[in-house]
């Protein structure tokens, strides 16, 4: 029996591991607007908390008092000896402010005043020998009690910029695969730019009948036949080269083109000529045109490859922001069951203080039910020794 309850708690463990894997692989993706928001919570968190730090919030002072006597290892029973005349008299508020004003530069009077108040517990006006002693060490348990607040802040400073940091970079992956999904649209619809159509048809042999010595002597005749080329001739020659419609390259088609992301092919292929004219003169020789062709037709060989690089970066793109959200998440994750442990916690404190009370209240009925008994008990007893003493 007790080899069976193994194996049934071992195979219910896998099982709950294997769903927990399945809901992890199966979650959907969050958009960079969502790991945005997130991150932006988390910033303003440990803003908050390191404009705490910066301004010195935990630093009372009744915490400062308190680290200087830690820091200079005084005892409150040496100090209040020097502080009260010959020891044993009581210290005003003006004397208490001299002695604190001695002890730290720079420090308010009001807040010397407010403090000396507070310490004064019975309102005298003076603090007497032992209300010294226990200010003093009053004071040295603020500054142990600030220094472990400002250790809490710096560690949630810690905590929340770890999340906030996560959130960031599962964003930023989120947009680098958004872009290159559009990417992989934009060559599965066609839509690549006319430079990328270029390369890969000086790559076709079917298309190019010429080779580029010859293309680019036709051009040069075409032209001034004066060795250089300009930019209406390479515009004018690539189109006729790819069978491209005057209209398309015509000035009246660019001029028109005024929708937002409207180009027209002539203007790709001026920005294309642009591209190689370095020195910015509107020519280029047949040398240099000469070596476009070639670089273009080196571009060309990568074009055909593309596709397939497209895809691979969409499915590696994915497989990054995936791992950076199951990263996040798991950090989210540690928060909610935090949360969730000092809400049970909280809650078995309540149910035991709860018992606790129950249990009070059932012992002091139990105790007035006995002491009721005990009281009836001698009341029978006193009764019948009456009775007898009448016989």
């Amino acid at each position: 029996m007790k080899a069976r309850a193994i194996q049934q708690a071992a195979a219910e463990a896998a099982a709950a591991a294997a769903a927990a894997a399945a809901e992890k692989a199966n979650r959907p993706l969050l958009e960079a607007k969502a790991l945005d928001a997130t991150a932006i919570k988390f910033g303003k968190l440990v803003a908050s908390d390191e404009a705490k730090l910066a301004k010195g919030a935990h630093k009372t002072l009744a915490v400062i008092i308190g680290e200087h006597l830690t820091l200079k290892q005084l005892k409150p029973h040496e100090l209040v000896q020097q502080w009260a005349k010959r020891g044993e008299e009581p210290i005003s508020k003006m004397e208490f402010r001299q002695h604190i004003r001695k002890m730290l530069e720079q420090t308010d009077v009001r807040e010397i005043d407010a403090l000396f108040e507070r310490l004064d517990e019975d309102g005298g006006g003076t603090l007497d020998v032992d209300e010294m002693r226990h200010a003093l060490k009053t004071l040295q348990q603020s500054a142990a009690k600030g220094a472990a607040e400002a250790a809490d802040t710096e560690k949630r400073v810690r905590h929340n910029r770890k999340r906030h940091d996560a959130a960031r970079h599962a964003a930023d992956l989120m947009r680098k695969m958004d872009q290159a999904k559009r990417d992989a649209d934009l060559v599965r619809s066609g839509k690549i730019p006319l430079r990328d159509k270029l390369s890969a048809f000086l790559i076709d042999p079917g298309k190019m009948k010429m080779s580029t010595n010859e293309t680019v002597t036709k051009w040069d005749e075409a032209g001034n036949n004066n060795g250089l080329i300009g930019k209406d001739v390479f515009r004018t020659q690539i189109a006729k080269l790819m069978g491209i419609p005057d209209s398309e390259i015509s000035f009246e088609a660019q001029a028109a083109a005024k929708g937002p992301g409207e180009v027209t092919a002539g203007k790709e292929l001026d920005d294309i000529f642009e591209s190689f004219d370095a020195d910015q003169s509107g020519d280029l020789n047949v040398r240099e045109m000469k070596a476009v062709l070639r670089r273009l037709y080196d571009e060309g060989k990568q074009v055909g490859k593309r596709s397939v690089q497209v895809e691979k970066r969409v499915k590696d793109c994915k497989a990054v922001a995936k791992e950076a959200q199951d990263t996040l998440q798991a950090l989210l994750d540690e928060d909610a069951a935090a949360a969730a442990e000092v809400q049970a916690r909280k809650e078995r404190e309540r149910l035991e203080k709860l018992a606790a009370k129950e249990a009070a209240k059932a012992a002091k009925a139990a105790k007035e039910e006995a002491k009721a008994a005990e009281a009836a008990a001698k009341k029978l007893e006193f009764e019948q020794r009456v009775s007898q003493r009448r016989k």
